[in-house]
């Protein structure tokens, strides 16, 4: 996989069904923990699956998960090209 770029943005401007590289986790240890705990971690790759208002729901492998807008905007990802 080969990202676009090296820019990144936050995971809530992340259009619909997109792969995506999470570059970084901006926030305190808790929430990089607790990110973590689910399987976001800097380098894993994730898809945005829906979207309501700045709430998603992400894939990751097999797993989905709903974040919560707050959270989003603390994950920055890259687009990645297939």
């Amino acid at each position: 996989m080969e990202t676009i770029g090296r820019s990144s943005f936050s995971l809530t401007m992340a259009p619909p069904h997109s792969d995506l590289r999470v570059e970084k986790i901006v926030g305190d240890t808790q929430l990089t923990r607790r990110i973590a705990e689910v399987g976001i971690t800097p380098g894993s790759s994730i898809q945005v699956v829906q979207r309501n208002g700045q709430a998603l729901i992400v894939k990751r492998g097999e797993l989905r998960l709903a974040l919560g807008g707050g959270m989003a905007q603390r994950i920055f990802v890259s687009q990645v090209l297939e």
